[in-house]
């Protein structure tokens, strides 16, 4: 195997060359170590900051380039379409415990579709927007909005308490 060494020895002398002078011209080796990461001199105090104030939920036929065209009007859309979706489900969640028969289409999966209609409006003209608008301030709004759907729609998905109405609703087989 003399084919061998001879590929591994200009390899290891070349190692060996760049370990050492990384010394000499001023790179000295450094160990890494984990240490905690530092505490601030002194933690601030908390601030009693006003709560922000309440969204107006928008319609569902709302306008999107009548009211998006903005950072502002982005925004209110974003935050309006989804105070809407938030009434709407809480509107579902407020059947639990009551008897089958208020468990109606209108009032389950009519109300779903509704919710869906103003997440729908909360997400794809700003995605739009997102992406062509001129203005940065605009599009950075627009971006925005994009997590906060994506939030409201995973917690609709794993919300039990609506999973468990469709279930009796669904039970009922109604016609």
């Amino acid at each position: 195997m003399p084919g061998v060494r001879a590929k591994l020895i200009p390899l290891l002398l070349t190692l060996v060359a760049c370990a050492s002078g990384s010394v000499e011209r001023g790179f000295p080796y450094i160990p890494m170590t984990l240490a905690p990461p530092a505490k601030p001199a002194s933690t601030p105090e908390p601030v009693d900051t006003p709560p922000p104030p309440p969204v107006e939920a928008l319609p569902l036929d709302v306008d999107p380039v009548e009211i998006g065209l903005t950072a502002e009007g982005i925004t209110r859309l974003c935050e309006g379409s989804l105070e809407r979706a938030r009434l709407l489900t809480d509107e579902i969640r407020a059947l639990k415990g009551e008897p089958e028969e208020k468990l109606t289409w209108a009032a389950t999966l009519g109300k779903l579709d509704a919710a869906t209609l103003a997440l729908r409006n909360a997400a794809d003209f700003p995605e739009l927007i997102a992406v062509v608008h001129p203005d940065k301030a605009v599009r950075d709004a627009a971006k925005a909005c994009d997590p906060k759907v994506d939030r409201f729609i995973t917690n609709l998905y794993l919300d039990a308490d609506l999973a468990s109405i469709f279930k009796r609703y669904a039970a009922r087989k109604e016609k």
